[in-house]
């Protein structure tokens, strides 16, 4: 689980029942290699099927066409 958000925050948006194992780590946060391919590479691959969440997340656009 990401760091701030609780088990229950995960169940109440998942959107459907799972099975917990007895101790629930937290997710370690990314390195700097991460966070750059995540910003960069990551953010322009996803960009294109997921536009509003490319914008908001990394502020990336695709240019527009035609």
């Amino acid at each position: 689980i990401h760091d701030g958000h609780t088990l229950e925050e995960v169940r109440d948006n998942t959107g459907f029942d799972f099975d917990v194992p007895e101790t629930v780590s937290v997710t370690p946060p990314p390195n700097a290699d991460e966070l750059n391919a995540l910003r960069g590479d990551v953010a322009t691959v996803i960009a294109n099927p997921y536009p509003a969440f490319a914008k908001a997340m990394f502020g990336v656009s695709l240019p527009q066409t035609g």
